[in-house]
């Protein structure tokens, strides 16, 4: 891996974040939002409702650019945008 990063530098910046750091990782912002707005408002009653639930909530999300894009928007993980 080290060896691949060197010689593509040029190409990409890699940022290198502490091993727990969950307000560094846009990830993380996306988790709350689903923990929140999925299993917060209305528990479900078994794996499988939960599993719709939570697929329901990422396919809105994926078709709201905006809304992905606040995820990056908090100043610890303006560097990912």
């Amino acid at each position: 891996m080290q060896a691949w990063l060197e010689e593509s530098k040029h190409r990409i910046e890699v940022f290198f974040i502490p091993p727990y750091s969950p307000e560094l990782n846009a990830q993380e912002y996306l988790n709350q939002d689903v923990k929140t707005n999925v299993i917060g408002k209305k528990r479900p009653i078994n794996k499988a409702e939960m599993r719709a639930n939570v697929e329901g909530f990422m396919n809105e999300r994926k078709s709201n650019k905006k809304q992905v894009q606040k995820y990056f928007h908090a100043d610890h993980v303006r560097y990912a945008a």
